[in-house]
């Protein structure tokens, strides 16, 4: 299949054979080396072909497997090529715009694209995908993607990061040989890299243990608690298919043990098992999610996922669903434990172009929420996909794509670099003075179309697309609070009060911890979660506001959900969320002296209250009051003490 080569495990630049002297000899040549997936030989043998002159099928064929490469500029010019000499064959025409214009998507001329189909009805549903794509590109996150050292990036594709704690990062690299049936092929190991003050020392190579030679050895994924790895090899089979299979290893007394292959529920003969993902299935065991080929799926390599208890057996995979999956390829699971959030990577022909990274959240009720498409910078028209985070004090989250400036053995492209994602103060800054220009310009000439071209309500509909990406926003609480021991469903008291209250009590909470390792999870969880958490809602509220006030035709619902641990009675809980969507509804109205109270008034801003007690509690936290470290303080029984907003939705007057 495509994707094991040209993604998982990229070959670069295999020998040239010239056994064919002629253009159709090696026009065949290339076929067959494009079929194979090595669309660097298929290149040399097209190129040899155009000695003999030039036509629109064979240009058609050269931007596509430039296409291959990640060398969209040249693929474009192909394609260009390809549009004028077949502009007198109709079949072939409508393949080589289709491809013209889905180049210029990926280079971001995407209005271009759009012009070239607008008035194609018999292509709406592709000219659909590309106006999906254009509202994308318009859609942008605060951050910068920048690219890791050259310590852990190189020529060859890098990818498959996984940071554990503060400490190692965890990748694999395409910058070995191997031969295999006598050819020498680019090989992956899995390596490792210290990280002291956020800089990365010289990688070292896992052991043999892991790298087993002429093997590809890549996607490792350790669990939460350290104690089962996950990963991937894979080799050729006489078809010239890479064939993939998920082996295990777990730590005994400290030492790991001889990874062994998993069983055929897992690894389905003549399928590829892929990319494994092993999360936190707290008492059950472990969570695993992984992508396959494997039969009876959606479309194409679909995300599965098994639950494995805590003596090893694995359960029957079941596919993750149409919420998720599609008749494209669906690749690269990242579980976010925290936010119950699985990212993935997706072929899918809307997006930006190439592999874009989508999200979805994937707790309890899940099959309600759609997937939705991270904005850019983080989507680009390349190919991005191994979107993962880590989880202690010093957060960091992390990407693979070969956008430009990835790193390239030639002129004709290759590889994957390893990038993180990081806050940009400067667009921050520059989102919030586009922002403040935009209300100026709203006040001072409230029914033209207001600055930078955009109507008030599509510009409303895409500050509400913006707000989404953050749901479920997690709103977390100290243990029984507000008002402890009371059978109030309402309270005086502000979240923005609960919240400092409960940050000033990390140490408190450090105390309860037995091992460092958890004492730097709990910092993490209180600095990225429970204070970051609440910069985003402040965040969220402002851009309320401004859908509020910039567009008085529309309405505004934010649905709240209330949790809380199973420390208390049922009825108890059910009473204490209550109280705590409460206090956060006591925020909104004091929020800058009371600028939303008159629209909560009137109707304009509308909240949807769903006090679950402990009812979407997973059964992970100890309900027992003498077991204080468990129940009140432990980072699982914090978890589960919190409000979360889940949707916005834009009401027509």
């Amino acid at each position: 299949m495509e994707i094991k080569m040209r993604l998982l495990l990229v070959i670069c630049l295999l020998p040239l054979s010239l056994w064919a002297q002629s253009k159709l000899g090696y026009e065949n040549a290339g076929d067959e080396a494009f079929k194979k997936h090595d669309p660097y030989s298929a290149i040399g043998y097209y190129n040899n072909a155009l000695n003999y002159g030039n036509d629109g099928q064979l240009s058609l064929k050269i931007g596509n497997a430039y296409k291959e490469t990640g060398n969209y500029i040249k693929s474009l010019s192909f394609y260009n090529e390809a549009v004028y000499f077949l502009k007198n064959e109709p079949i072939a025409y409508k393949i080589a715009l289709k491809a013209q214009a889905d180049m210029l998507r990926r280079l971001g001329r995407i209005q271009e694209a759009i012009s070239i189909f607008q008035n194609d009805t018999a292509n709406l549903e592709f000219l659909n995908d590309l106006n999906d794509a254009l509202t994308f590109s318009k859609d942008t996150l605060p951050v910068d993607v920048k690219q890791l050292n050259n310590q852990i990036n190189s020529s060859y594709s890098d990818f498959a990061p996984q940071i554990l704690g503060d400490s190692i990062l965890y990748f694999s690299s395409m910058k070995f040989e191997s031969t295999q049936k006598k050819e020498i092929l680019r090989t992956s190991k899995i390596l490792s890299s210290n990280i002291s003050d956020s800089v990365f020392s010289e990688v070292t190579i896992l052991s043999d243990l892991i790298n087993m030679k002429q093997w590809n050895n890549a996607n490792f994924s350790i669990s939460p608690d350290g104690k089962v790895i996950v990963f991937t090899r894979c080799l050729f089979d006489d078809n010239n298919e890479l064939r993939c299979s998920l082996y295990e290893a777990v730590f005994k007394n400290g030492k790991l043990q001889q990874p062994v292959k998993l069983s055929s529920i897992i690894n389905q003969a003549e399928s590829t098992t892929t990319q494994p993902c092993l999360t936190g299935n707290y008492e059950k065991g472990y969570l695993l999610f992984f992508a396959s080929d494997r039969k009876n799926g959606i479309g194409g390599i679909d995300i599965w996922y098994s639950e494995r208890n805590v003596i090893g057996v694995y359960s029957k995979p079941v596919n993750a669903g149409n919420k998720i999956n599609s008749a494209s390829n669906e690749i690269t699971p990242f579980f976010d434990r925290e936010g119950d959030t699985l990212y993935f990577s997706s072929d899918r022909y809307n997006g930006l172009g190439g592999y874009d990274v989508f999200q979805t959240y994937y707790g309890n009720d899940s099959s309600k929420i759609s997937a939705s498409h991270l904005p850019a910078p983080i989507n680009s028209g390349y190919h991005d996909l191994y979107f993962n985070k880590s989880y202690a004090k010093n957060r960091r989250t992390v990407l693979v794509s070969n956008r430009p400036p990835s790193q390239q053995l030639t002129e004709d492209a290759c590889c994957f670099d390893i990038y993180e994602i990081l806050p940009s103060l400067e667009k921050e800054e520059l989102l919030k003075a586009k922002n403040d220009q935009i209300a100026l310009l709203k006040s001072k000439n409230p029914t033209h179309e207001i600055g930078f071209n955009i109507l008030p309500d599509v510009l409303a509909e895409r500050i509400a697309r913006q707000i989404s990406m953050l749901f479920p926003l997690r709103l977390y609480f100290d243990n029984d609070f507000p008002d402890p021991k009371t059978r109030n469903k309402t309270t005086i008291s502000v979240y923005d009060d609960l919240v400092i209250n409960y940050l000033n009590r990390l140490n408190k909470y450090k105390q309860y911890q037995l091992q460092e390792t958890d004492k730097e999870e709990l910092v993490g969880f209180f600095e990225d979660s429970i204070q970051g958490n609440f910069l985003k809602l402040e965040a969220i509220t402002n851009s309320v506001l401004q859908i509020l006030e910039m567009d008085s035709s529309k309405s505004l619902k934010l649905t709240v959900q209330g949790t809380a641990s199973p420390l208390a009675e049922t009825d108890y809980n059910v009473i204490l969320s209550e109280r705590r969507i409460s206090s956060i509804l006591n925020f909104w109205r004091k929020w800058k002296d009371g600028i939303l109270v008159n629209y909560l008034e009137n109707g304009r801003l509308q909240i949807e209250e769903d006090a679950a007690g402990e009812a979407r509690s997973v059964g992970k936290v100890s309900d027992a009051a003498n077991d204080q470290r468990n129940s009140i303080f432990s980072k699982s029984a914090a978890i589960e003490r919190r409000i979360e907003i889940t949707e916005i939705t834009l009401i027509d007057k």
